[in-house]
């Protein structure tokens, strides 16, 4: 059983850490959003969410905690599954698995666009440096809703807002 006090040449000490990510993402062609006939239904969800006292940062509301939030600046709306330019790269036996019913491509557009694929963040926990879900890796990202604030950070030399 571990020792409640540890060796202290055995404790890594305080440290940060850099993290660069770097990939490549092949899309498919799609149209531009001003062409998609479905942007309405991402305005009206946004509509809704305001009207039923839903317009908080996501995430935010998973730990009741807006202390951390860009509030200066208007919500933004996250395609939390599938990214909208990603839709013609959708494979829809995967999708229909996890959302059953959706694996009709004429329908797929408008689900983009719905309660189960939405979610709204502010400003920095969409796509600051260091913080957005747009930015950080997926591991880091949910792990941030618990840590202590300025544990996660821009690193030198990247711009602290998006």
């Amino acid at each position: 059983m571990p020792s409640p006090t540890p060796d202290a040449q055995a404790v890594t000490a305080a440290h940060d850490q850099r993290f660069v990510n770097a990939y490549i993402v092949a899309y498919h062609a799609h149209e531009p959003r001003a062409d998609d006939p479905h942007a309405i239904d991402f305005e009206e969800w946004k509509r809704r969410q305001r009207a039923a006292g839903k317009w908080r940062c996501g995430w935010a509301a998973r730990i009741d905690d807006d202390s951390q939030c860009s509030l200066d600046k208007p919500l933004e709306g996250h395609h939390a599954e599938i990214e909208l330019a990603l839709l013609n790269n959708v494979s829809f036996a995967a999708l229909e698995h996890a959302f059953p019913g959706i694996s009709d491509p004429t329908q797929v557009g408008a689900w983009i666009d719905s309660d189960p694929n939405l979610i709204l963040y502010c400003e920095k926990h969409h796509r600051a440096a260091g913080a957005g879900v747009h930015v950080v890796d997926s591991a880091m990202y949910e792990s941030s809703h618990f840590l202590l604030a300025g544990t996660l950070g821009p690193a030198p030399g990247y711009p602290a807002e998006p």
